[in-house]
């Protein structure tokens, strides 16, 4: 049996060089698609450190605003003037406001931007 692998054909055909160079070849291709994965994963980092600033003062906006937007309810539940502002205010669509929940406190809603003129 050992005898029928190691019997060359008779035209001196091996399967040794195609496979090798096959083999070779997926090696290759895995190394360079190995190093372009490192090389992106590298630059998303970096990209993402350097957005870090802007990113920390968009959640800071964001906070300020809701903290905004609960003083102006408990201002508006407290003095039916102010309720009245904030009433106009939100039926021109200026304060966007998520409809509570049973018994809690209203929560901003994500604004969209109206002051942009509308492109066709």
């Amino acid at each position: 049996m050992s005898d029928e692998l190691e019997h060359i054909p008779e035209n001196g055909f091996s399967p040794f060089w195609p496979v090798l160079i096959l083999v070779i070849g997926f090696l290759i291709w895995y190394g360079v698609q190995d190093f372009e994965l490192n090389s992106q994963r590298s630059n998303l980092q970096k990209q993402l450190e350097a957005a870090q600033p802007t990113i920390t003062e968009a959640h800071n906006i964001r906070d300020h605003y809701v903290a905004l937007m609960k003083d102006v309810l408990q201002t508006a539940q407290k003095d039916s003037v102010a309720a009245q502002i904030v009433k106009d205010a939100i039926a021109a669509g200026w304060i966007h406001v998520q409809q509570p929940a049973a018994g809690a406190a209203a929560a901003p809603a994500p604004s969209a931007d109206t002051s942009a003129p509308a492109t066709k």
